[in-house]
């Protein structure tokens, strides 16, 4: 299911793990959304293609109930290391490229336990911004 291993390189980042990973529903959903109005994960985003299918590819990564409390429950069951571990190791990761620039450092896991964590290397990308 999450095995990326076929893909020689993924030209993208990620950002570090918040420190706080108990979730609700809400907070869950909006992890599969851009959107910022709130009223989006309360009731357009559980009805889309993309979450339902979401859902059932996480209750079999979980293996537990294809509902999202019992994806949530079980998530939120997991300490943050293991979960770091169980997808990295999973997807096949082998680096992950971290903008350490969001959120904030304080509210993250620092980048070498996420390494650590995931069994795998850990770049931290360099970001420069211009305002214009």
């Amino acid at each position: 299911m999450l095995d990326l291993s076929g893909i020689r390189v993924v030209d993208n980042h990620c950002h570090p793990v918040l420190l706080k990973q108990e979730m609700d529903a809400l907070r869950f959903r909006s992890y599969f959304t851009e959107a910022t109005h709130p009223s989006f994960a309360q009731t357009h985003l559980p009805n889309t293609v993309y979450y339902l299918w979401m859902l059932r590819q996480l209750a079999a990564f979980y293996d537990c109930d294809c509902t999202e409390d019992a994806i949530i429950t079980t998530r939120n069951s997991i300490p943050a290391d293991s979960l770091i571990n169980q997808l990295v190791q999973a997807a096949h990761i082998d680096t992950l490229i971290l903008d350490i620039a969001y959120p904030l450092p304080e509210t993250c896991y620092e980048a070498e336990r996420i390494g650590q964590a995931g069994q795998c290397r850990v770049a931290q990308m360099l970001r420069l911004e211009t305002l214009m």
